[in-house]
């Protein structure tokens, strides 16, 4: 990062480009604050630079989304991550498939605080959902 900081502003996309992939490094250490606060700053400049309805864009709010999954804030997860899906299913890109991975990964892990409320037919419900965006 220091080496991309020396060569270019804080504002050019290579440097945003790093922060994204440092962004992923967080993630899969599951520090999420520093995760969640790297993809913020490159959402902002990839919807100033590409627009809100970019493939590049919805790259960002992807990962976002799988945060704030990871951390449990299912509704903020849910809504950057069907905005992604949107996007990409419009272009036909192929990361849409990750993306119905993320959304079954959230509706299993609904179904299980479902089920560990007691609520076992929501639960299911949520099962269910994950399941479809399976097949």
């Amino acid at each position: 990062l220091e080496i991309y900081k020396k060569l270019f502003s804080e504002n050019h996309l290579e440097y945003i480009w790093a922060l994204y992939h440092l962004g992923n490094i967080y993630k899969d250490l599951r520090e999420y604050k520093k995760a969640k606060d790297l993809f913020e700053k490159c959402l902002i400049a990839y919807e100033q630079a590409y627009g809100k309805d970019h493939v590049e864009t919805a790259q960002i709010y992807k990962n976002l989304g799988h945060v704030y999954l990871l951390e449990g804030q299912f509704d903020a997860a849910k809504s950057l991550i069907l905005t992604s899906l949107t996007i990409l299913q419009k272009s036909n890109h192929i990361d849409q498939y990750t993306v119905f991975e993320i959304l079954a990964e959230l509706y299993l892990q609904k179904a299980v605080q479902e089920r560990n409320k007691g609520n076992f037919q929501s639960s299911q419900l949520s099962e269910q959902k994950a399941y479809e965006y399976l097949k």
